[in-house]
């Protein structure tokens, strides 16, 4: 589990982890906690939530649907629909 870079809070939950890949970089490493996120960008805590929620309900994959933990796809990776076969 990640934790904050710069308070050290532990095991930050994947809609944080979003928001950082979101806000920060696609590609960050070093993760910030909600409150240190809210901080750096001077939102409140509770709109960054809310942001998460609209992009969750846009399709944004780098936040896991509720109830549907397991089937997220990581960072990176491609959701592709099924489509028909390549014809050579």
């Amino acid at each position: 589990m990640a934790e904050c870079h710069q308070c050290g809070a532990p095991d930050l939950p994947p809609d944080v982890l979003g928001l950082n890949r979101k806000l920060v970089n696609r590609g960050v490493t070093r993760f910030l906690c909600l409150s240190c996120l809210a901080r750096a960008f001077g939102e409140r805590e509770e709109s960054l939530l809310a942001l998460a929620d609209r992009l969750r309900e846009q399709g944004c994959t780098l936040f896991p649907q509720r109830g549907n933990s397991g089937a997220n796809v990581p960072p990176g990776a491609i959701r592709h629909s099924p489509g028909p076969p390549l014809r050579r």
